[in-house]
């Protein structure tokens, strides 16, 4: 007899006696809808960042809140955060990839080295950068899914390959400096992609601001609320994320910094949480991560899948690699080596920001930005900047952990 029938035996004979009744299920204690587990979940992570900024707001004062010297970070930090963005794209399907910093090191180098080197145009090196990229994610995905190689062993030693040709390309770390009088880089590669100088019109600005906050207000009712919380506590809670959010966008008067470069970092954002949350592709790229037996079983190729998400994190560490290059002008063998943890701290923090235990676009852009910011306070704050590894490294274990807490609490 299964379980339903025997709820369903119990069900009618519960008339018969006491002894028949059905075994009264323990009700968990509730706030608002919600449990204590799941509103540590959903509160933990986002009002622990609100508190580490507030005792900065009260130590630091306006050294630290300064919207001109944030947004020079939040510039410098997108090659970084473009990084996290295709390391999110592999984690949604259940693989890892520690090859992406040095696919990234590799592209800022070869971008700059096809034009100055081999005089071939910018807007070609480019091509043939991002084509590049793509086909080293590309073969770690074939190895992956055609050759059954662990995804930990195909990427590292795929990692190992690109650092050495990075060395024989740059001639054992010779760096290339450009300059206006040897062979000047354009302009346009510069101002559009690395100059945090030159800002973007306001009125996109606020067009691009406003469809923002309504991305992430959409996202944390969807993802990162429970189901059972009130609809007038919910209310609330988005009422009050709107209000920090308009106020933290347009009270510091930020609109005015934002550069051109990050205009097209977070549209390119914008364009890659609408594919991995509105487009089939999307979903089912989630859907091979989650259970990829169940995956199959539905029609999905998890192979092809798995394919195409390790193409896309190649394809965005070309992204990443050429606007290092357009940000310092100059290729500089193994710029982007560093970036790896940060990826996946930031990473990992998507699943406990804006979402309850799922990598997710905007969490990982805001754990980056709050990664950045805070290790910028430390550093205003009188703290060496050679412990930032070592507070990525701690921010990883607490994600990890928190996220592995907020699964359980879900199922």
């Amino acid at each position: 007899m299964t379980n339903n029938a025997i709820e369903a035996n119990h069900a009618s004979s519960g008339s018969s006696g006491s002894a028949s009744k059905p075994p009264s299920k323990r009700r968990s204690f509730q706030v608002a809808g919600a449990t204590p587990t799941e509103l540590i979940s959903l509160f933990g992570s986002p009002v622990l960042f609100l508190l580490i900024f507030v005792v900065f707001y009260l130590w630091l004062g306006e050294s630290f809140y300064n919207p001109n010297q944030r947004m020079l970070e939040f510039s410098q930090a997108i090659p970084a955060t473009i990084i996290t963005l295709g390391v999110v794209v592999i984690l949604a399907v259940g693989q890892f990839d520690l090859s992406v910093a040095y696919n990234a090191s590799l592209s800022a180098y070869l971008v700059i080295g096809l034009n100055y080197r081999n005089d071939i145009p910018m807007w070609a090196s480019i091509l043939i950068t991002l084509a590049f990229a793509s086909f080293v994610g590309f073969s770690n995905g074939i190895l992956v899914t055609k050759f059954r190689i662990n995804a930990f062993i195909t990427t590292l030693g795929v990692g190992g390959v690109l650092l050495g040709l990075a060395r024989v390309y740059s001639e054992g770390g010779q760096g290339l400096n450009p300059s206006p009088t040897d062979h000047p880089l354009p302009e346009w590669f510069h101002a559009f992609l690395g100059d945090f100088q030159n800002t973007a019109p306001t009125p996109v600005v606020i067009v691009v601001a406003v469809m923002l906050i309504a991305a992430l207000l959409h996202t944390i009712n969807g993802r990162a609320i429970p189901s059972t919380v009130s609809k007038p506590i919910r209310a609330a809670i988005l009422l009050v994320i709107a209000a920090i959010a308009l106020l933290a966008v347009f009270g510091s008067g930020i609109v005015n910094f934002v550069s051109v470069n990050v205009v097209i970092f977070l549209v390119l954002a914008t364009l890659l949480w609408i594919v991995m949350t509105y487009t089939t592709f999307g979903r089912n790229l989630y859907a091979v991560g989650s259970n990829p037996r169940a995956a199959g079983y539905a029609g999905v190729n998890s192979s092809r899948y798995t394919l195409s998400a390790f193409t896309i994190t190649g394809l965005l560490a070309g992204v990443a690699g050429i606007m290092l290059a357009a940000t310092q002008q100059a290729a500089i063998q193994g710029a982007a080596d560093g970036f790896l943890l940060p990826a996946y701290s930031a990473a990992f923090l998507s699943t406990v920001l804006i979402s309850r235990g799922r990598f997710h676009i905007w969490g990982a852009v805001i754990g980056a930005l709050c990664l950045t910011y805070v290790a910028s306070g430390l550093v205003v704050g009188g703290v060496a900047y050679t412990w930032a590894d070592v507070f990525n490294g701690g921010v990883l274990i607490a994600a990890v952990a928190l996220s592995s807490v907020v699964r359980r609490t879900a199922r």
